[in-house]
């Protein structure tokens, strides 16, 4: 693409002194400036203006994080240099390994800066590839480590096996992996165990979903070749039957699974589970020589509720690609909400604050949403203060209550244990609605005949 004698630039910056020196600096560079102040108002108009740089003023990290992530969502190429001296922006910056995101001192000089912005510009204009790129959102410790693994992973392509809860986005961590290794412009096809399984038990044959041809149908042994050096996606590995365990272990031995092989059709093996594999193997239930050839590279995923601090960012990223999808404008959820969000256990992880971010955003519902997980909180809040199961089941005492544990069953000892842990959880449910017979049936998810019987039977009143 040839340079124009102008280009596009928009300037983001709140305050009137910063602002207008940047807008000079560009006008006499002989570019065209778009000032804002806001964010929101920014990127409502970032479609209409198609701009070739933009210049962000500092602002704090949530802010900046939220404004970086969204231009990314549609354009991984487009320049943006930051202008901040903020530790924890450069810090963000440096982590996440952005394409075309530079941040610059405050004091650079006006030649300085002129220098590093037509240099942005040149680069942005000489890359025809500006497609979708694999965001992966978060600043916790947890997620800044697996990100500067996935780097150090790109460079030896080992074999990879990500673990994690349901919805904590296992897939995502897998499609960065193959996105930004050498890798990423080969076919990425991904293979759901369970559904494999009753397919390959059937006929002998593979669906895969193929980048080219969606449709595509290929046999076992053809599978290799049609992945073309890409990366083959296992979804819950462990679920894989003894018979299909047997022929992925058959693959590593010839090398078809190997990065670092010398075969021709060699590729990079992902595989996700939400079920521990060493447990499995352990039980006999998953092959141990299969569980020693994934487990070269292990990707911990920590659920959400143990990550509260990117809930907000999380938040603030799907709002903006809703209001995006939707054609909204862009707008922030407010400050009650996200504290709602940052107290709400998620049990289905980052994909339930997704489908819930979905849905305030089509429907402008904010209000409900946030009753309904306010009262939905309080039953969370209470089974999260059962971390500690020796309080609620009286471990202390329970020895002297069987005795000599090598003179009891192990049947009798389960017993007692699982019928004290009923009746303290309750016991403490009855007290939570102070005695209100339906809310704690609803609480503890037994039909409220049954909390009569149990009531009755561990004889509370």
């Amino acid at each position: 693409m040839q340079r124009s004698e102008q280009q596009n630039v928009i300037i983001l910056e709140s305050q009137k002194d910063k602002k207008d020196y940047l807008k000079s600096l560009v006008s006499g560079w002989g570019h065209r400036p778009f000032v804002f102040e806001k964010e929101t108002s920014c990127l409502d108009n970032i479609a209409t203006l198609e701009p070739d740089l933009i210049i962000s003023g500092s602002f704090p990290i949530q802010r900046t994080c939220r404004f970086i992530h969204t231009l990314k969502l549609s354009n991984r190429n487009l320049p943006i240099v930051v202008v901040t001296d903020d530790q924890d922006v450069i810090d963000f910056v440096g982590h996440n390994g952005f394409k075309a995101v530079s941040v610059i001192e405050p004091g650079l000089s006006a030649v300085e800066m002129q220098s590093v912005l037509d240099s942005a510009i040149d680069n942005h204009l000489d890359c025809d590839d500006r497609h979708d790129c694999t965001l992966i959102v978060g600043n916790s410790p947890d997620m800044v480590r697996i990100k500067k693994l996935i780097a150090n992973i790109n460079v030896y392509e080992e074999t990879t096996l990500i673990q994690g809860e349901f919805g904590t986005g296992k897939e995502l961590i897998a499609r960065a992996i193959h996105g930004n290794s050498d890798r990423g412009t080969r076919p990425f096809v991904k293979l759901q165990a369970p559904e494999l399984t009753s397919r390959f038990l059937a006929n002998g044959r593979i669906d895969t979903i193929r980048q080219a041809d969606p449709s595509a149908i290929v046999s076992q042994d053809d599978l290799i070749t049609a992945l073309d050096n890409g990366t083959l996606y296992v979804e819950e590995i462990g679920a894989l039957p003894p018979t299909l365990q047997a022929r992925f272990l058959q693959l590593f031995e010839e090398e078809k699974f190997l990065a670092s092989s010398n075969n021709a059709n060699s590729l990079r093996v992902i595989c996700s589970t939400s079920s521990s594999l060493e447990t499995l193997a352990e039980r006999g239930h998953f092959r141990k020589d299969l569980y020693y050839r994934l487990k070269v590279l292990i990707i911990e995923i920590p659920p959400l509720r143990n990550r509260t601090e990117d809930i907000p960012l999380l938040t603030d990223f799907f709002t903006d690609s809703f209001c995006i999808e939707f054609g909204k404008s862009h707008f922030e959820l407010s400050a009650g909400t996200k504290d709602v969000f940052c107290n709400y256990l998620w049990t289905d992880n980052v994909q339930e604050l997704k489908d819930v971010v979905r849905k305030i955003v089509l429907f402008d519902n904010e209000k409900a949403v946030r009753s309904r997980l306010t009262a939905n909180n309080k039953q969370h809040l209470f089974i999260k203060d059962f971390d500690d199961v020796s309080k609620l089941i009286g471990i202390s005492d329970l020895k002297k209550h069987m005795g000599k544990l090598n003179k009891t069953s192990l049947k009798e000892i389960s017993r007692v244990f699982m019928e004290r842990a009923e009746k303290g959880l309750i016991q403490k449910a009855l007290l939570h609605t102070n005695w209100n017979r339906k809310k704690a049936s609803k609480m503890l998810d037994i039909s409220y005949k049954s909390l009569l019987n149990k009531i009755k039977q561990y004889q509370l009143g």
